[in-house]
């Protein structure tokens, strides 16, 4: 049964008075229940709650039953609701088994290496107020030591019994991170950005380690997926929410448009801190592995090129700088080179070596530098507008380079300054 408090229906005495028309629905049950409670204050204090329930239903109302599929508790506190969601469709994707659907199982699972990855969609209805807060609540059935990301997905068309690596829809920016968590316990993220009023709304689940994380899917029962929204007063949204393209630039270099709403920038006065909305690295080893998530890499041999895509808006006016600013873990005598590339069609989930964009013309290099220290390389050249812009990393050293990926904290900046 799925419970709804009406407005006003507050008062813990009415609560009772639900939680025990529900649990205790017969009179043999009611003797069964109090047959148990050994002590005699326990069922004092019962009897009082029981009585108190009445008489607070006389005066507010009865609780309603809320209609199949709809919000689990919704109760609401001077203009304030909580509404609960289960997912309409959810599945976990597996690059091991490109073709394969797994929207009955279970479990969602999410790990970076070998890539899968974990799609939820929500239909939310019935808001009538302000989104202010939106949580994804998932229940973990093992621990991780970095945790999870949540992601925007954009394409709501995916369908739970087909959907497989080869035809997932992409995931474009972070939502927000989990941390760490242990196993057995439920883990929130926070997605507001995400969630703006009534509509359909898929999110992405990624992980940050290496190691596979299980959460429970739908199918699970009990431990569900939820999407637990805060509102308050005030006008929303009634459909779902239109997602505007950023324009296209119409000169070289060319920065193609995109469905992806770009992240906001960091302003100060004239100075505009972008990150990236993907990044990744491709492995000539292991040509057809994808490696989205966590850490960049660079290397000469064996080769490991590093991809980064930024979206670029707000600016007004003539582009004085552009810098590329990135975190590293070790040092390197030799440092890495920053190109341009002009295909920004590539998909942060599913780059590999084999289908990995062109690297374009080189627009600066590191040099030298020390370990656990930010990097910074003048890219003017090539970013002059609002647009999406590609940028690829490479290396002529033999040994490995670790950079900071966008999922981490430390994460890359794109730092654009504008003449006054």
């Amino acid at each position: 049964m799925q419970l709804v408090y009406p407005r006003g229906c507050l008062h813990k005495y009415e609560r009772c008075l639900i939680f025990f028309r529900e649990v205790i629905k017969t009179p043999k049950e009611s003797i069964m229940f109090f047959r148990f409670q050994k002590s005699l204050l326990v069922r004092f204090i019962v009897v009082l709650f029981l009585l108190g329930g009445v008489l607070g239903a006389r005066l507010h109302g009865q609780a309603l039953a809320a209609p199949p599929g709809s919000i689990l508790p919704g109760e609401q506190v001077e203009g304030y609701s909580i509404f609960t969601f289960t997912p309409v469709a959810d599945a976990y994707v597996n690059i091991g088994s490109p073709a394969s659907n797994y929207g009955s199982s279970t479990t969602l699972r999410a790990d970076a290496s070998p890539n899968l990855h974990s799609f939820l969609r929500f239909d939310v209805q019935g808001l009538s107020a302000t989104v202010t807060k939106a949580t994804l609540r998932l229940y973990a059935n093992s621990s991780s030591s970095l945790g999870v990301v949540a992601r925007r997905v954009v394409d709501n068309s995916w369908s739970e019994t087909t959907i497989n690596f080869n035809n997932a829809p992409d995931t474009t920016n972070n939502l927000r991170s989990s941390g760490s968590f242990g196993a057995n316990a439920w883990v929130d993220l926070d997605v507001t950005a995400h969630i703006t009023g009534n509509g359909t709304y898929t999110l992405g689940l990624l992980s940050l380690s290496r190691t596979a994380v299980s959460f429970a899917s739908r199918e699970a029962g009990a431990h569900a997926p939820q999407l637990v929204i805060e509102t308050h007063d005030g006008p929303v949204p009634t459909s779902t929410p239109t997602l505007t393209p950023t324009s296209t630039p119409t000169s070289t270099p060319t920065a193609t448009s995109t469905m992806v709403p770009f992240p906001t920038p960091i302003v100060d006065g004239n100075t505009f801190t972008f990150v990236p909305i993907a990044d990744t690295y491709v492995h000539v080893g292991t040509a057809s592995t994808t490696s989205g998530v966590g850490d960049l890499r660079v290397d000469g041999s064996p080769v490991l090129n590093s991809y980064l895509r930024f979206g670029i808006q707000g600016l007004s006016g003539t582009v004085t700088r552009a810098t590329l600013r990135l975190h590293v873990y070790n040092s390197s005598p030799l440092g890495y080179i920053v190109h341009r590339v002009d295909d920004n069609h590539w998909n942060e989930a599913k780059l590999h070596y084999l289908d990995a964009p062109a690297i374009g013309s080189a627009l600066g290099s590191s040099g030298a530098y020390g370990a656990n220290t930010w990097v910074e390389v003048d890219v003017t050249s090539y970013i002059t507008r609002n647009g999406t812009y590609s940028l690829a990393l490479t290396t002529t050293s033999y040994t490995a380079i670790r950079l900071v990926g966008r999922e981490l904290p430390y994460s890359p900046q794109l730092i654009i300054e504008m003449a006054p």
